[in-house]
């Protein structure tokens, strides 16, 4: 009986090791696999991922400078608060984009069929549909400059250009609100679920 345990012991012994080997030889397959996939992938997307990343590099930087000019030369043209206010989110929001889009790079692609390069993680790596999204970003520091506007008026009265302080203060506030425009239009559509209690 001893020895018939201990021979049952010993097959299922062997048949793990077995399995244990073949799942090492699957692995190694997948994973060759897998890398010659990376290699094509890089051939076929790598160039378009650059050149999508130098165009978001290129827009986000272009509308950084632009605005920055606008709120920098105000003093000039004594523009309406509103387009400083406008002008104060889409820096803030284009910085944001910016920031995001490097870190992304930073961390690898992510090819149209989901693979990652160089590795999975970090997950946020710079694919063409974030991109898209990069690029676009700016608009939502238009409604950051809207809000801030409007909410200050609503809460205060402004007495614009006497010693410039509430004028930084909307310029401070819009692009704040700019650089966290993404977290803004959250909180914005949590409080009108609330108050219209939909």
């Amino acid at each position: 009986m001893g020895n018939e345990n201990s021979n049952e012991t010993k097959e299922l012994q062997s048949q793990v090791f077995d399995l244990e080997k073949e799942i090492k030889n699957i692995s190694k397959k997948v994973q060759k696999l897998h890398i010659e996939k990376i290699g094509e992938l890089l051939v076929l997307e790598e160039a378009m991922l650059k050149s999508r990343f130098r165009l978001v590099i290129l827009i986000l930087t272009s509308c950084i400078i632009l605005t920055s000019l606008v709120i920098i030369l105000d003093y000039k043209f004594f523009l309406e608060t509103i387009w400083i206010c406008i002008s104060s989110g889409i820096l803030g929001s284009s910085i944001s984009a910016l920031v995001s889009a490097l870190q992304r790079k930073a961390n690898g692609w992510e090819f149209k069929n989901g693979l990652k390069y160089p590795n999975e993680s970090p997950k946020d790596k710079f694919s063409i549909r974030i991109s898209s999204f990069f690029m676009v970003r700016p608009l939502l520091g238009i409604l950051s400059g809207f809000v801030i506007n409007y909410g200050f008026q609503a809460t205060r009265s402004f007495k614009l250009h006497s010693e410039g302080l509430d004028e930084a203060s909307l310029i401070f506030w819009s692009i704040l609100a700019g650089l966290f425009a993404k977290s803004l239009i959250e909180k914005l559509k949590d409080l009108f679920k609330n108050l219209v209690g939909v």
